[in-house]
């Protein structure tokens, strides 16, 4: 089956792409086959091309997979380049150095990208087979939970995933890299897994289950200090002491279950979402709520992250929308990204303190300036 066509700009030659997982250049006046772009050594169904332009001395050809592959015509035995994006619901996303952007989706799939270039790296190896739920640069790797209760590590470098697997004992809900990067707190659905360098590897070294609630989501602060989220509509604050979890207080203002916390950088302050529609600012020290009139996204929130100067706080939610708070001046100065991501809004980052990067249900990566 031939998917799509397009003529060379001066008619003497057509292109066609098909099921057949190559694009193919044909003589328009005889008819004669000139030549043939081969997408993979060994193409799998979703190599196969269903899209095609012919712009200028440059082919573009989409495929199933949602790759868009750029060829030159004068030599045309492979692409020259390939842009590489997701085409299932991006889950969550982390920040590298200089300008670095790895997201990871519905499927397994984790690319990495670079600010300000549509160029992108995809992991190689045998990574999660199915939903990515949470992830984090820490060091040289990447580091990522998913629904196959299994946290993985892929070098930043090579995108290439690591052979082992450690197994967490339930369902992960969340992670956060506690400071030095050799301990991560992994939220899951029987609690609290502690997790700490082992080698070139990482180990289980502590568990904590919860008795009456059950975690949502985890932050790690910049003294140590854990924050939970608990379906019992409070967050629970912890102290890390090696590989131990010491209960501490929990904070009480939520009306609906605890989505997502976050700590300002500076270690002052706390945010927290719920599942109705609220964000709530919490100064740490007093242990009381600094905002409770942030209450203008319509539906579950499910994303929340801090400036790198601790002044402002971006949220996201089902409702598509994105919002960005400038805590010191209070809602009357927050900036409404209507319709952000169609579908509902999944990860929110500061890349910069005027710029953030949001993903969604729509697939989609996008970088705004604020």
């Amino acid at each position: 089956t031939v998917y799509a066509c397009a003529w060379s700009p001066d008619g003497s030659r057509i292109a066609t792409a098909s099921a057949d997982k190559t694009v193919m250049i044909w003589d328009a006046a005889t008819g004669a086959l000139q030549a043939t772009t081969n997408f993979a050594a060994k193409p799998a169904p979703e190599d196969m091309q269903v899209g095609l332009a012919w712009a200028g001395s440059t082919i573009l050809s989409l495929s199933l997979r949602g790759e868009l592959s750029y060829i030159d015509p004068a030599n045309p035995a492979a692409p020259t380049k390939v842009v590489r994006g997701h085409n299932k619901q991006v889950n969550c996303l982390a920040l590298g150095p200089s300008g670095i952007v790895v997201a990871a989706s519905y499927d397994g799939l984790i690319n990495r990208y670079q600010l300000g270039s549509v160029d992108s790296k995809r992991q190689e190896g045998k990574g999660h087979p199915n939903a990515v739920v949470d992830m984090a640069v820490v060091g040289d790797e990447v580091l990522t939970c998913g629904l196959d209760d299994t946290l993985r590590r892929t070098s930043l470098e090579l995108m290439e995933a690591a052979p082992d697997a450690l197994a967490l004992g339930g369902q992960p809900l969340g992670m956060a890299v506690a400071p030095g990067g050799t301990t991560v707190v992994v939220a899951t659905s029987k609690g609290l897994v502690v997790v700490q360098r082992e080698g070139a590897g990482w180990k289980v070294a502590g568990q904590t289950a919860p008795s009456g609630w059950s975690a949502t989501s985890v932050a790690v602060s910049a003294s140590g200090e854990v924050a939970v989220g608990g379906d019992d509509s409070k967050v629970h604050l912890y102290t890390l002491s090696g590989a131990a979890l010491s209960p501490g207080p929990a904070l009480e203002a939520h009306p609906k279950p605890i989505t997502k916390v976050a700590y300002s950088p500076d270690g002052k302050r706390l945010a927290s979402t719920d599942a109705g529609k609220e964000v709530i600012v919490w100064d740490l020290a007093a242990k009381t709520p600094i905002n409770r009139d942030m209450v203008y996204h319509q539906a579950r929130l499910t994303a929340v992250d801090w400036s790198p100067d601790s002044r402002r706080l971006v949220t996201g939610s089902i409702d598509n929308h994105v919002i960005v708070w400038d805590v010191e001046k209070g809602v009357k100065e927050r900036v409404f990204l209507d319709r952000a991501h169609i579908g509902g809004v999944t990860c929110v980052k500061f890349a910069e303190p005027t710029r953030i990067v949001t993903t969604g249900a729509d697939s989609n990566i996008k970088v705004w300036v604020v």
